[in-house]
Protein backbone atom coordinates (compact mmCIF):
# COMPACT_ATOMS: atom_id res chain seq x y z
CA UNK A 1 0.00 0.00 0.00
CA UNK A 2 0.92 3.79 -0.86
CA UNK A 3 2.93 5.62 2.00
CA UNK A 4 1.58 8.56 3.15
CA UNK A 5 4.60 10.85 3.99
CA UNK A 6 4.17 12.94 6.80
CA UNK A 7 5.17 16.99 6.05
CA UNK A 8 7.74 16.79 8.18
CA UNK A 9 9.30 13.36 6.35
CA UNK A 10 9.29 15.04 2.66
CA UNK A 11 11.12 18.51 3.04
CA UNK A 12 9.41 19.53 -0.60
CA UNK A 13 5.72 19.66 0.85
CA UNK A 14 6.31 22.43 3.30
CA UNK A 15 7.54 24.71 0.10
CA UNK A 16 4.93 23.29 -2.61
CA UNK A 17 2.06 24.98 -0.46
CA UNK A 18 3.75 28.38 -0.39
CA UNK A 19 3.64 30.61 -4.13
CA UNK A 20 6.75 31.05 -5.44
CA UNK A 21 7.08 35.06 -4.51
CA UNK A 22 10.40 35.06 -5.15
CA UNK A 23 10.73 33.96 -8.16
CA UNK A 24 6.88 35.86 -9.67
CA UNK A 25 8.92 39.15 -8.37
CA UNK A 26 11.51 38.98 -11.80
CA UNK A 27 9.73 36.82 -13.96
CA UNK A 28 8.69 40.05 -15.80
CA UNK A 29 11.76 41.54 -16.92
CA UNK A 30 9.93 45.10 -17.89
CA UNK A 31 9.01 45.11 -13.95
CA UNK A 32 12.80 44.83 -13.18
CA UNK A 33 13.86 47.51 -15.39
CA UNK A 34 11.23 49.77 -14.14
CA UNK A 35 11.83 49.17 -10.76
CA UNK A 36 15.87 50.79 -11.54
CA UNK A 37 16.50 54.31 -11.52
CA UNK A 38 17.38 55.96 -14.47
CA UNK A 39 20.01 57.70 -12.25
CA UNK A 40 21.34 54.56 -11.49
CA UNK A 41 25.43 54.15 -12.42
CA UNK A 42 24.73 50.48 -13.76
CA UNK A 43 22.41 51.61 -16.34
CA UNK A 44 23.63 53.70 -18.85
CA UNK A 45 20.46 55.53 -20.99
CA UNK A 46 20.87 53.92 -24.21
CA UNK A 47 17.61 54.35 -25.77
CA UNK A 48 17.02 51.47 -28.45
CA UNK A 49 20.68 50.92 -28.81
CA UNK A 50 20.63 47.81 -26.50
CA UNK A 51 23.31 45.01 -26.98
CA UNK A 52 21.08 42.45 -29.25
CA UNK A 53 22.65 38.68 -29.74
CA UNK A 54 24.56 38.64 -32.83
CA UNK A 55 23.00 36.90 -35.37
CA UNK A 56 19.50 38.78 -34.45
CA UNK A 57 20.29 41.66 -36.78
CA UNK A 58 22.46 41.87 -39.75
CA UNK A 59 26.01 43.97 -38.80
CA UNK A 60 24.74 46.98 -40.83
CA UNK A 61 21.61 47.46 -39.09
CA UNK A 62 20.93 51.22 -39.33
CA UNK A 63 21.78 52.95 -35.60
CA UNK A 64 18.67 54.45 -34.10
CA UNK A 65 18.23 58.37 -34.43
CA UNK A 66 19.50 60.14 -31.28
CA UNK A 67 17.53 61.54 -28.01
CA UNK A 68 17.48 64.80 -29.54
CA UNK A 69 15.96 63.72 -32.52
CA UNK A 70 13.35 61.37 -31.44
CA UNK A 71 12.42 64.47 -28.93
CA UNK A 72 11.78 66.61 -31.77
CA UNK A 73 9.97 63.97 -33.58
CA UNK A 74 7.78 63.41 -30.40
CA UNK A 75 7.24 67.42 -29.87
CA UNK A 76 5.77 67.37 -33.63
CA UNK A 77 3.66 64.57 -33.07
CA UNK A 78 2.43 65.77 -30.08
CA UNK A 79 1.93 69.36 -31.88
CA UNK A 80 -0.51 67.23 -34.72
CA UNK A 81 -2.37 65.14 -32.12
CA UNK A 82 -3.65 68.65 -30.01
CA UNK A 83 -5.08 69.85 -33.29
Amino acid sequence: RARIYSPVRSPSARFERLPPRSEDIYADPAAYVMRRSISSPKYDYLGDRRPVPAGLFPYNYPPSPTVHDKMKLLGKLCEQNKV
